[in-house]
């Protein structure tokens, strides 16, 4: 327990920790279902890469659709990647994170490209963010697959 001044100028209790503890397996699943964005990090050539993408999540499997670019040249390098969650309360003075690492491929074929859009499209709480329908909507994009070797979270609380 850490303290804090009151309005007297006094020292209160406050029931914030900033010692972070392992998640339980049940905190690690809560934090990727309660959430819809991770930074997706790749290497190639000695050179880390880390970006934001849009996830939906299954059966120890992130499903993103990545434009083309950096990290789809990479993941054809080296397709050994981190995906990381990061969920904060009170400014970012309270926080859980979720590290999962491990290897990434592209789903092709209509039945599994249909069944990653909709596992992401369940996650995400808005609207789908490209205008065409259905399988349509991932011309000219790559439908990412990380099937999860190691899954561990931490957090404050």
């Amino acid at each position: 327990m850490s303290e804090a001044k009151g309005t007297d100028g006094q020292k209160q209790p406050t029931t914030r920790s900033r010692v972070a503890r392992d998640l339980t397996a049940e905190e690690v699943d809560g934090v990727i279902a309660d959430n819809f964005v991770a930074i997706l990090a790749t290497v190639a050539d000695g050179q880390p890469y880390a970006v934001p993408f849009i996830y939906g999540y299954e059966d120890g499997v992130f499903y993103g659709v990545l434009s083309p670019g950096r990290k789809v040249r990479n993941i054809e390098q080296n397709p050994s990647v981190c995906v990381t969650i990061v969920q904060t309360e009170d400014t970012a003075k309270r926080w859980r994170s979720v590290v999962a690492t491990g290897r990434a491929s592209w789903v092709e074929g209509v039945l599994r490209l249909g069944h990653a859009l909709n596992t992401i499209r369940r996650q995400y709480p808005g609207n789908p963010v490209r205008s065409a329908p259905g399988l349509a909507a991932l011309k000219g994009f790559h439908m990412l697959r990380v099937d999860v070797d190691a899954l561990t979270g931490r957090g404050t609380y």
